[in-house]
């Protein structure tokens, strides 16, 4: 269950860096 967090968090970093680089 841990692991499933910690993928669910790495999704939302990896989906806010995508939005950071495209709007800069």
């Amino acid at each position: 269950m841990q692991k499933r967090c910690y993928y669910f968090r790495d999704k939302i970093l990896w989906e806010a860096r995508f939005l950071i680089t495209l709007t800069y």
